[in-house]
Order: C-alpha cells, then sequence, then structure tokens
C-alpha cells in the first residue's frame, strides 16, 4: 500500500496508479551528488533571510522595555516610595518581579520548545505589553495604585524567562554560526541597555513624587508598540531553509535534555557562576541608589553610573562576541571577563563608601561594565556549547533562573549586613532623605559589611570559574565537522 505524502498518514485507494519517474539525469540534478560519509549533508541548502533582523529586534524591544519597568524605581527608590506612600514600595516591586519569574521560569522551559519559538516571542510581549498597560492605567487608580502596579508588574515579569530564553534560541534557529554570539550579544544585550535608559531618564524626569508616573508612561508606550509590531510582523518559528546544519538539529525531549544538561559538571559550573554573576548585577542595578546616597552621591550621579556601566558592557559584549565569534574562545574570554568584573566591580563598591570618590566611581564603573557584562551573552552561548544537542531553552533558562535566586539571595545579604547609618553619615553625608523626613521609616543605610558579604561571594565565583571551567565546545565541533563534507555554499536572502 503506498503512502500520500501530504502529512495525514492516509492511504491511497488505488496503489498501482502509475506515477510518472524521473529519468536518472533529473533525479541527480534533484537530490544533488551524494557523499558515501552522508548523502544527505551535501544536498542541504543553507540560507540566511533578512528578517532575522526582525525577529531578533523584537526580542531585543521586549528585553529593553521588560528591564526598564523593572529597573526604572531603582535610581528613585525614595521618591518612589513617597508616591506609593510607604517606605517598601520600590522593595515590593522589585521583589514582586524577581519572585514571579522563578516559578514562571521553571514553567517556561518545558513549555518554550512544545509552543515553538514564535509562540514564546509572542507570549513574552504579549505578557510585556499587557503589565506596562495595567501600571500606567494604575496611575490612575487613586489610593489603589500601588495595587494596580504591584499587578502589572507581576504580569510583566511573567514575560521575563520566556524573553532571556529566546536570545540564544533565536540566533541559533535563524543566524548561521558565524553570527551567532553577535545575534545572542544584541537579544542579551537590550537588558542592560534597559537598566541604563533607566537609570538615565528616571533621575531626569523625576523629582517630586507625582513625576513617578512619567517613568512609568516612558517605559509602558514602547512596550504596547513592541506587543503591537510582534503580532503583526512575527510568524514563523524558523526559516524555510536553515542558515546552519546545527541549526535544524533534531533536539532531544525536555526531560532528555534535562538529564544530559545536569550531569553535565561544565554546565553546572557555567549555572553557578554566571547565574551568580547575574545575581550581583542585578543586586547593585537595584541597590546603587542606596549604597551612594549614604555617602552624599545625588540619585542622577547613581544613574550615571549605573549607564556608564551599561555603556561598558555593550563595547565589552559586541567586542567578545566578535572575537568568540572567529575564534572560538569561550572559555577564555569567560574567565577574563569574570576576572576583570571582580577587580573592578569590589573596587567601585568599596570607593563608593567614601564620599568624594567621584571620578574612581566614574572609571570603575565604566571597566565593571566592560568586562561584566560581556561576561552574559558569552557565558550563554558557551552553555548552549558544551549541552548540544540540548534545547537552549534549557540550557540558558537554568541560568536566567538560577541569576533570579542569587539576586534574592545577595539582596537580602545586603539588607542583613546593613545597618541604619549613624554620626556623619546620617547628619552630613547621606542624600537619600531630606533632613526634615527622616525618621524610624525613612533613613540611609551603612552598606560597609554588606560590602565585604559581596567581595566573598565575588571572589568565590573567581576561583571556582578559574579552578573547574573546562568546557568541551560540542556545537562548534559539530559544525566544523559538517562544513568539512558540505558541498552547497550559504546563500544569503
Amino acid at each position: 500500500m503506498a503512502t500520500k505524502d501530504d502529512g495525514t498518514n492516509s492511504t491511497l485507494e488505488k496503489p498501482n496508479v502509475s506515477v510518472p519517474l524521473l529519468t536518472s539525469d533529473e533525479a541527480k540534478q534533484a537530490l544533488g551528488t551524494m557523499t558515501e560519509d552522508d548523502p544527505v549533508k551535501s544536498r542541504v541548502e543553507l540560507r540566511t533571510y533578512k528578517v532575522r533582523w526582525i525577529v531578533l529586534l523584537s526580542v531585543a524591544l521586549a528585553n529593553l522595555t521588560n528591564t526598564y519597568s523593572w529597573i526604572c524605581f531603582a535610581s528613585i527608590n525614595t521618591i518612589t516610595n513617597q508616591y506609593y506612600g510607604n517606605n517598601y514600595a520600590d522593595a515590593v516591586l522589585s521583589g514582586i518581579f524577581i519572585a514571579t519569574t522563578i516559578p514562571f521560569g521553571l514553567i517556561a522551559i518545558p513549555l518554550s520548545d512544545k509552543v515553538g519559538l514564535k509562540n514564546s516571542i509572542w507570549i513574552a510581549n504579549g505578557c510585556n505589553g499587557i503589565g506596562n498597560l495595567i501600571r500606567m492605567v494604575s496611575c490612575f487608580m487613586g489610593e489603589y495604585k500601588a495595587y494596580g502596579a504591584y499587578f502589572g508588574t507581576a504580569l510583566a515579569a511573567i514575560a521575563y524567562p520566556w524573553i532571556m530564553f529566546t536570545p540564544p534560541k533565536v540566533s541559533s534557529v535563524w543566524f548561521p554560526s558565524n553570527q551567532r554570539a553577535l545575534a545572542t550579544t544584541i537579544g542579551i544585550m537590550a537588558n542592560p541597555l534597559g537598566v541604563m535608559l533607566a537609570n538615565i531618564i528616571s533621575p531626569a524626569i523625576v523629582s517630586v513624587p507625582e513625576d513617578v508616573k512619567l517613568t512609568i508612561f516612558i517605559g509602558g508606550i514602547p512596550a504596547v508598540i513592541g506587543m503591537i509590531v510582534t503580532f503583526v510582523f512575527v510568524h514563523r518559528n524558523a526559516p524555510l531553509f536553515p542558515p546552519s546544519v546545527t541549526s535544524v538539529k533534531k533536539e532531544m525531549p525536555y526531560w532528555k535534555g534535562m538529564k544530559e544538561a545536569f550531569s553535565n559538571i561544565q554546565y553546572l559550573i557555567i549555572v553557578f557562576i554566571l547565574g551568580g554573576g547575574i545575581g550581583m548585577f542585578n543586586t547593585l542595578y537595584i541597590k546603587i541608589n542606596d549604597i551612594l546616597c549614604s555617602s552624599g552621591y545625588k540619585s542622577s550621579f547613581s544613574g550615571a553610573c549605573a549607564a556608564l556601566m551599561v555603556i561598558g558592557g555593550v563595547f565589552g559584549s559586541v567586542a567578545s562576541g566578535i572575537f568568540v565569534d572567529r575564534t572560538k574562545k569561550f572559555a577564555l574570554t569567560m574567565k577574563l571577563a569574570m576576572l576583570g568584573a571582580i577587580i573592578f566591580g569590589l573596587s567601585f563598591v568599596f570607593s563608593g563608601y567614601f564620599p568624594g570618590m567621584t571620578y574612581i566611581l566614574i572609571i570603575t564603573a565604566l571597566l565593571f561594565g566592560f568586562f561584566g557584562l560581556s561576561a552574559y551573552p558569552n557565558g550563554l552561548e558557551l552553555a548552549a556549547e558544551c549541552t548540544y544537542p540540548v534545547s537552549e531553552g534549557i540550557s540558558s533558562g537554568y541560568i536566567v533562573i538560577m541569576g533570579q535566586i542569587f539576586t534574592i539571595i545577595i539582596t537580602k545579604g545586603i539588607d542583613i549586613f546593613s545597618r541604619r547609618a549613624t554620626g556623619q553619615r546620617a547628619s552630613e553625608y547621606q542624600v537619600c532623605y531630606d533632613k526634615d523626613v527622616v525618621n524610624d521609616e525613612y533613613f540611609a543605610k551603612d552598606f560597609f559589611y554588606s560590602n565585604f558579604f559581596i567581595a566573598a561571594l565575588g571572589i568565590l565565583f573567581v576561583l571556582v570559574t578559574f579552578a573547574f571551567l573546562r568546557p568541551v565546545l560540542k556545537r562548534t565541533l559539530a559544525d566544523k565537522n559538517t562544513d568539512e563534507e558540505m558541498t552547497m555554499p550559504t546563500k544569503a536572502i
């Protein structure tokens, strides 16, 4: 019984119907020349499509606006607290975001492969856009505006794991092997770019509590626009023809991929060190104004330092992305990035404890960003390399979740080791609150012991990186072995 090739597994009623046959020459022309190693590889047609940049842009825009909605209160936390009428509003908004991403991240990882890349991008932009829309509406809810903001933030936070999982997936499916690290860098670096914009815009436009709604709208409107653009233009999980042979690999089932990834010691090391690095960066974004305002630095300067970190990170990430695309020296890049990040990161937090260290803080912030942020996209690509052919949703997803877990741990640790500022720090240095506002609810903090807590963790991450990171680049080896056997060139469309 002959099978009808329409994907329905139905059969032909008349098996003896004559079908015109191809001649030998026609068959060769259609199938290409076979090889002894693999008759298929030499007949695979590879193409790159310009639309890949639109797909990447939709992910990057969601990443940028989602992060902006999370971090926009950090550099104006004291004014935000006054706007919402309590001293913990900024902490609740940040805490809701982080806490929401962990359980929903665990759900998103197995679902991302089932629903497909297109639907993952739709979910990310949909939750982000609607969540930000609710936050904007909450500004007109009077005494209930805080609750509206909390709910909108929680909904936007659901988008975060879907957003953070997708850049490595987009780069793997839509981009050729020599553009993957750069594509991942662009998708990932939209995250710290959102941080930079939040730390520049919020202090610049918010001077009184009622101004807080302005920064909510500045982040919310682009998020809604990004949602609409995604629904209109993103309609495919993958290109019609792949950009590389490994782009069309048959991925492992979720539980098999989980077993493969978590039995890989090198992957576990990457999860630990990169998750810790993400946690330290997130914590610094959240706490930077608290840390610096107690030493006399205004919120505008705190925002500028955060922006400098991102500016340095953009240069560092692009440079490292181009470098590893050409050399594939992922491990070396990771080690240097972690070492530089810890040296300049600790220099920043300890310098920030003292007044009058403006220029040192500027330099260390820039260099901290250059090294620290370059580790992030490089680390996600390294995780995909050493776990291949495990899904990028798994390899990157658990790193993102570990980053959020470390964010909670480090943020809580800083709070535990901090003390209420006293002496000159409370009476002369601090600019966190106006002197006539300071009371048992609104007060500056002393982060002396917290800095040593951060230093201990940072040194631990560097030691683990240099002592144990020895990855095998499985995906690069697969691409290399395949490229040596390929006879058909890649086409650009």
